[in-house]
């Protein structure tokens, strides 16, 4: 086996020492890019505000609509109301005077037999 010379032990020490300042030297500029912890703490309680002003919204787009559904349903039921009231009226304008015509009859014919 060959054993390195104190040369070779020297250039790798060199070698190491170099690819070390390097990986340093990337770290640091990464670390120099990375978004300061304020800046951070900033962006995620903007984020919340901005989520908590769209959860409002929705909720009131929701009670909106459910306003406007339970209005429908109002204007359903008073129709339905309306269609009850008028079908009433015709039959008393107009069957109610028919039977009470037929009594009559019915009335005067019992009186004469």
């Amino acid at each position: 086996m060959h054993e390195p010379t104190t040369g070779e032990l020297s250039r790798s020490l060199a070698d190491a020492k170099t690819d070390f300042r390097e990986r340093s030297a990337a770290l640091s500029a990464r670390i120099d890019t990375m978004t300061p912890l304020a800046l951070y703490q900033a962006h995620v309680e903007g984020a919340r505000r901005e989520h908590d002003e769209l959860a409002a919204d929705i909720a009131a787009l929701s009670a909106r609509l459910d306003a406007e559904r339970e209005q429908r349903e109002n204007a359903e039921r008073q129709r339905a109301a309306d269609r009850r009231m008028t079908l009433t009226a015709i039959f008393t304008a107009l069957l109610a005077p028919l039977a009470l015509m037929l009594l009559q009859f019915y009335v005067i014919s019992r009186g004469r037999a």
